[in-house]
């Protein structure tokens, strides 16, 4: 093409037809610009498109922690609860209202949430990569909500730390008498003994000092709690916003993982609830029936033999007990296997004594290689 255009000029200039000549030039330069133009455009298409795709797998990277962290809060919340739930009975206790129940698990007293949020740590610095206004402005509104969050649980721990368990160790609340019945080192074992000596807690009931730390527990701990459920709220608002770009974008892949994620959770509270009700063999075959959206997780499945167990359909609690320590060398399933009373119908059958010698063969070859 370029030594067709050589030709041309050149006969232009040999026939001496300057006007001709300089109109051919002009045409020759547009064509040139033109060409520039729609090359630069091609680039600049490529480039927003490159852009494009990169933000909208920073839109699926932010859904997907959106989703993990959702439920993560949701698991707090429920902890939260149960803090609050023993609050109210030791306060009810110290004013006569209520009576020591050995069903109330006491040493939430020393417990800390250890859990931090973690997208201001992720996503903090990528705020000006975003383009999309509304997003920008929503993430920086989570971000907020996410900090103010983890100073309530900063506070609430903080107060544990340096209030409470040094109230507890000046009044000989601590049971250090049970704490140091066993050697083992294993935290998952010592989770099961009373941190809190009753007895010496109960000497405490009706001071002041004590009436003001509960006050600050209670005050702390309601904070803590709302902020969560502030965090929870927004964290909706923020996915089904992502969500929306996504689908606009026909990037579903995400929200099709987590809605099937989402499914079994469905299913895994449905079960949980039967069990409540007592509704055993349902509950058991709700367990299984998650199972469907990804496998059982070793935690569920040990709910669904426990199930299965009270429902008095032994095979398959023993079908479930086996795939566990058969692929397990964890101390807690020892820990929980001898104590669930859950499972007591078990223990007559000579099938529990084989599960048991399995998982603790499992355990010692463990120790030894990390002795090794």
């Amino acid at each position: 093409m370029i030594t067709v255009f050589r030709r041309i000029r050149k006969k232009l200039a040999d026939e001496d037809k300057p006007v001709k000549y300089m109109r051919y030039a002009l045409g020759e330069i547009v064509l040139v610009v033109i060409g520039i133009l729609i090359a630069l455009q091609i680039n600049t298409w490529s480039q927003s498109q490159k852009e494009l795709n990169k933000e909208i797998q920073l839109y699926s990277e932010i859904y997907d922690d959106l989703k993990r962290e959702y439920f993560r809060i949701e698991e707090i919340i429920k902890d939260v609860n149960k803090y609050q739930k023993l609050h109210f009975h030791v306060y009810n206790e110290s004013k006569g209202k209520a009576q020591f129940d050995p069903d109330q698990y006491y040493n939430y007293l020393h417990w800390q949430q250890r859990y931090q949020m973690f997208f201001n740590e992720k996503y903090a610095l990528i705020l000006p990569n975003l383009y999309n206004d509304d997003l920008q402005d929503r993430l920086k509104y989570y971000l907020n909500q996410e900090r103010i969050t983890n100073t309530a649980v900063s506070e609430w721990n903080d107060f544990k730390l340096h209030t409470l368990r040094p109230f507890f160790s000046e009044h000989g609340i601590n049971n250090s008498k049970g704490f140091f019945s066993t050697e083992t080192p294993v935290f998952s074992t010592l989770t099961s003994m009373e941190f809190i000596d009753h007895a010496q807690l109960k000497k405490m009931y009706g001071s002041m000092e004590l009436d003001q730390l509960l006050y600050d527990l209670r005050f702390k701990t309601t904070w803590m709690h709302q902020n969560l459920v502030w965090l929870k709220d927004s964290n909706k608002r923020f996915e089904g916003i992502i969500k929306e770009e996504l689908i606009l974008h026909n990037t579903t892949d995400i929200i099709t993982k987590w809605e099937r994620l989402d499914e079994k959770i469905k299913i895994l509270t449905e079960a949980e609830n039967l069990y409540d009700a007592e509704e055993y063999l349902k509950s058991a075959k709700k367990y299984v029936e998650a199972s469907e959206y990804g496998g059982l997780h070793s935690d569920d499945r040990y709910n669904a033999a426990c199930s299965y167990a009270l429902a008095e359909n032994i095979d398959s609690a023993f079908c479930h007990l086996f795939i566990i320590v058969n692929g397990t060398s964890s101390r807690s399933y020892n820990d929980w296997m001898t104590r669930d009373s859950d499972l007591d119908i078990l223990h007559d059958d000579k099938r529990w004594s084989e599960l048991t010698l399995i998982l603790e063969a499992n355990i010692k070859n463990r120790d030894a290689g990390i002795e090794e």
